[in-house]
């Protein structure tokens, strides 16, 4: 199963967006794992609820 969601280069136009600042002890890989997280519980979600109402839909 694939969880990578952002291509690099899609990572690229917003990596500078959602970075921490100079003071910040965080890394950019890991707002982009923590990203990428977010983004795979929402894909995950919607294609939960497509499925299911598909089935309300058949019944």
């Amino acid at each position: 199963m694939n969880r990578i969601v952002l291509r690099d280069d899609q990572w690229g136009k917003i990596e500078s967006l959602i970075s921490g600042g100079a003071n910040d002890c965080s890394t950019g890989k890991e707002n982009r794992l923590f990203l990428e997280a977010v983004l795979y519980k929402e894909r995950n979600l919607v294609e939960r609820l497509f499925v299911v109402n598909q089935q309300l839909t058949v019944i």
